[in-house]
């Protein structure tokens, strides 16, 4: 499902940047995300979310300068059961900005 989800945000052209707190000890996961084009950070659990999207940044993991457009997402996200595609150019219709994937609403 994860990889799912990242295959798509690239495909929409979003720079990806999958932060982990739990050890990527199968070499063939990591492999295929790299394949991706994602960039994976491995971090100790603390700070949550919000924590990880912070330190990523200030450790100089992400580029805004130029940005148009921030997407913050987590695994809370299920699916993509529906495409997000449509999710997505919605977002992108509203003007440039921060946006964020953070819950799916039951």
């Amino acid at each position: 499902m994860v990889r799912e989800q990242l295959a798509v945000l690239r495909l929409a052209g979003f720079q990806v940047v999958f932060v982990t707190m739990s050890p990527m000890d199968i070499p063939e996961e990591a492999a295929a995300l790299r394949d991706l084009g994602v960039s994976i950070v491995q971090r100790a659990s603390f700070g949550r979310d919000f924590g990880a999207w912070r330190d990523i940044h200030e450790a100089g993991l992400v580029e805004l300068t130029g940005t148009d457009e921030v997407l913050l997402t987590n695994d809370s996200v299920l699916g993509p059961v529906q495409p997000l595609c449509p999710l997505i150019d919605a977002m992108r219709r509203t003007g440039e900005g921060v946006f964020g994937l953070t819950d799916s609403p039951a």
